[in-house]
């Protein structure tokens, strides 16, 4: 969410303090996701994993392997899976955003 702004911002006096603001809301969210799920520790570290990955200053990748490793465990406790169309469209939808995604972050990392 903030990579763009603090890209832009990285030769300004104030990119050090946009960059240390910026982790108010990350931890924020952290925090509260996690106090609010603690009955439900799977789902508790998805979220809370999410909002890490989404909040970041950096976007890899990598970060999305973080939090879909929990969703199998989530599914295991979910009503999705007794609705497979349901299910597959979710992951269709997952798929193409993951290559537009991956597009235009490949294009942004390598044309700058």
């Amino acid at each position: 969410m903030y990579w763009y702004l603090i890209y832009q911002l990285f030769e300004e006096p104030s990119s050090t303090t946009i960059g240390i603001l910026t982790f108010i809301p990350q931890w924020s969210l952290v925090i509260v996701s996690g106090a609010a799920l603690y009955y439900d520790l799977f789902t508790a570290f998805f979220i809370q994993t999410w909002c890490f990955v989404m909040f970041n200053k950096v976007m890899t990748a990598q970060y999305y392997m973080w939090f879909i490793a929990f969703v199998p465990v989530i599914l295991i406790n979910n009503d999705i899976v007794k609705h497979p169309v349901i299910l597959g469209t979710y992951c269709l939808a997952w798929a193409v955003a993951q290559v537009t995604w991956g597009y235009y972050a490949n294009g942004f990392e390598t044309l700058g």
